[in-house]
């Protein structure tokens, strides 16, 4: 019976070990998750960050092509007006020299 009882208690003292170790595994697993998480929470930021610089670059650049688009349209009406005056001029010029002759 003493015998029963010895083992017994080594069989206890060996589980109560084993929980201790269970334990400091799980607090070692805790604390890993909880980086894990916070590591998480700043990647977020920054993605969320990243994409609201993207968002505003973006917007930045539709705003350039519209106005380069403009300029482009203007330049062109520009250079119709002043062939259309060149034309005109010329034209102009023609019947002056045609009268003088």
């Amino acid at each position: 019976m003493l015998l029963k009882l010895q083992e017994k208690t080594k069989m206890v003292d060996e589980l109560q070990l084993e929980v201790g170790q269970v334990e400091t595994r799980n607090e070692a697993l805790a604390e890993a998750y909880i980086k894990l998480i916070q590591g998480l929470a700043l990647d977020e930021t920054e993605q969320s960050d990243l994409q609201a610089k993207l968002s505003h670059v973006l917007d930045e650049k539709d705003a350039i092509a519209a106005k380069c688009f403009l300029s482009e349209k203007a330049a062109e009406e520009l250079r119709h007006e002043l062939t259309s005056e060149k034309e005109k001029l010329q034209s102009e010029i023609s019947a002056a020299s045609f009268t003088k002759q």
